[in-house]
């Protein structure tokens, strides 16, 4: 693992640092002891992100997760006409660290439909992740690469949709989607004696941000920002 890369499932955006212990104090933010001998993981928790889409399908009567999300990609909708959606269920910890937050939506219109909700959750947990992806940065340590992991990588729009909010290239690899597994069946090597980190064959794609998008993002990062400003308020 490189200093200042950021491995981020679409939940806990996290940056692994070399050396001693830098504890992040503020905005909801955390520091571990990494399983690697003089490794620290820093992190930055959304807590609500794939979760926030299970929520919309039980909302809206969808049987399937993973049809939903596809009918969202194959509609091709335009950014301008998806709502703004702060995706805090459960209160938030980064930046927040408030347990009352609550999630909303705003923006919409009777041409509103279940897609643009659901791009909508996709949007929201992306700009949740920026916000993860400033604390992680006001923290003083540099990332250098940002891989992307967790079921939400194998989303082709979302990976996009998180790379054009950031306005960095992302990385996926065709194990993206059982990180999160891998890393616990990596440390249950370790402590039978074997290896933590294996030699991965999988090549890495990279995805860029879609410049179409980045001033529409820039201006629905301001909306985002003000929900929670407002809601706090009420």
């Amino acid at each position: 693992m490189l200093s200042g890369t950021a491995y981020w499932t679409q939940a806990e955006p996290s940056l692994i640092v070399p050396g001693g212990e830098v504890p992040a104090l503020s905005s909801g933010m955390h520091t571990h002891c990494h399983a690697v001998n003089d490794l620290y993981c820093q992190q930055g928790v959304v807590l609500s992100a794939a979760g926030a889409l299970t929520w919309l399908c039980g909302v809206l009567g969808v049987q399937s997760l993973e049809a939903f999300v596809h009918d969202i990609e194959a509609a091709n909708l335009a950014p301008a006409e998806v709502p703004v959606f702060t995706p805090y269920l459960g209160g938030e910890r980064t930046p927040h660290n408030d347990p009352l937050a609550t999630a909303a939506f705003s923006g919409m219109r009777y041409t509103t439909t279940p897609l643009h909700l659901g791009r909508a959750v996709l949007d929201g947990v992306a700009l949740a992740i920026a916000d993860c992806h400033d604390a992680l940065l006001g923290d003083g340590a540099p990332i250098e690469r940002i891989v992307l992991i967790g079921g939400g990588a194998r989303s082709r729009l979302w990976c996009e949709i998180i790379a054009t909010v950031l306005n960095r290239t992302v990385e996926i690899s065709a194990e993206a989607a059982v990180g999160p597994a891998l890393g616990a069946a990596r440390l249950a090597r370790k402590a039978v004696g074997g290896p933590l980190i294996g030699v991965s064959t999988a090549a890495r794609e990279k995805i860029a941000p879609r410049a179409q998008w980045r001033e529409h993002y820039a201006n629905h990062r301001v909306m985002f920002r003000r929900h929670y400003a407002a809601l706090r308020n009420i």
